[in-house]
C-alpha cells in the first residue's frame, strides 16, 4: 500500500513538473520573463522532489547544488570485490577438494560419509557464490578422479589376482619339467612364451594402470579382462561379474559425474 502512494505522489510531482515547464516556456515565449523563470525555477525544484532518491546531498542557500551518486563506480567496485571473493572461493574449493581426495591414502583417513559430505559442503559453497556446474566439476576434479580411481580398484584387483594366479601356476608347471630338458621340444618352447609374455604383460599392464587416466584405465581393464578370459582357458578366469560391476560404476560416474550408487562406493575398501 505505501508503495503505491509513492508511486501516485511521484506520478502527481512529475504531471506538475512537466506543466510548470511547459508553462514556464510559454511565458518566457510571449515575453513574460519574470514569470517564465519562476515557472521554471518551479519545475526545477519539482525535478528534485521527484527524483530526490538519486541525490547524495542537496547544498544551499545561494543556489541549488545537487551531486547525482556515483552509481557506475560503486556497482563497478562491488563487481570487482564478487570477483575478487568468487577467486578465492574457487581457490580453497580446489584446495579441499586436492586435501580431501587424497585422505583416503592417509594413515588415518576419514570416513567415506564423511569425506562425501564434506564435499557436498563444497559444492553447496560454489553454487552459493554463482559458480556454474561445467566450472564447479573442473575445480572438483581432483575429486572426481580419486572416486573413479576408488571404484576400479575391485576391477584392478580382480584383474590383478588372476594375473598373479597364473603366473604360480606357470612357475609351478615350470619346476615340474623333467630334466633334462630338450631346447628344441615345441611344448616347452610354447610354454616358455606363455610364462615369458605373461610376465611381460603383467608389468605392462601396472605401468600403464599407472600412467595413464582414468578412461584409459577402464580401457586397459576390459583389454586385460578380454585377453585372460580367452588366452588360456584350462587357468582360472578373473571374477567377471565383480570386474564388470566395478567398472559399470567407473564408466557411469565419468560420464555424470554423480554416482550410480553411492552405498557400492561407501563399502568399498580404501
Amino acid at each position: 500500500m505505501k508503495a503505491i502512494l509513492l508511486g501516485i505522489q511521484r506520478l502527481v510531482v512529475g504531471v506538475g513538473c512537466v506543466g510548470t515547464l511547459l508553462l514556464g516556456i510559454f511565458l518566457l515565449f510571449i515575453d513574460r520573463v519574470a514569470a517564465g523563470s519562476a515557472c521554471l525555477s518551479a519545475s526545477v525544484v519539482l525535478f528534485f522532489l521527484t527524483n530526490i532518491e538519486m541525490f547524495e546531498s542537496i547544498k544551499g542557500p545561494g543556489g541549488v547544488e545537487a551531486r547525482l551518486r556515483d552509481l557506475t563506480t560503486r556497482v563497478t567496485e562491488i563487481a570487482e570485490l564478487t570477483e575478487r571473493l568468487k577467486g578465492l572461493v574457487i581457490s580453497m574449493a580446489e584446495l579441499s577438494a586436492t586435501l580431501l581426495s587424497r585422505s583416503g591414502y592417509l594413515a588415518d583417513p576419514l570416513p567415506r560419509d564423511e569425506l562425501l559430505r564434506r564435499m557436498r559442503e563444497v559444492e553447496t559453497q560454489l553454487t552459493s557464490a554463482g559458480i556454474s556446474r561445467s566450472e564447479t566439476q573442473k575445480i572438483m576434479a581432483d575429486w572426481h578422479d580419486s572416486v573413479v580411481q576408488q571404484l576400479l580398484v575391485p576391477a584392478y584387483r580382480a584383474v590383478y589376482e588372476c594375473i598373479k594366479q597364473r603366473q604360480q601356476q606357470l612357475d609351478q608347471q615350470w619346476q615340474s619339467i623333467k630334466t633334462p630338458i630338450n631346447p628344441s621340444d615345441p611344448d616347452l618352447l610354447r610354454f616358455q612364451a606363455i610364462r615369458e609374455a605373461d610376465s611381460k604383460g603383467y608389468e605392462n599392464f601396472r605401468n600403464a594402470y599407472g600412467d595413464c587416466d582414468n578412461y584409459a584405465r577402464v580401457d586397459l581393464i576390459k583389454r586385460v579382462l578380454g585377453y585372460l578370459s580367452t588366452s588360456a582357458p584350462d587357468r582360472a578366469p578373473p571374477d567377471t561379474a565383480a570386474v564388470n560391476d566395478s567398472l559399470r560404476h567407473a564408466e557411469h560416474y565419468l560420464s555424470h559425474r554423480a554416482f550410480l550408487s553411492e552405498a557400492y562406493w561407501l563399502k568399498l575398501q580404501p
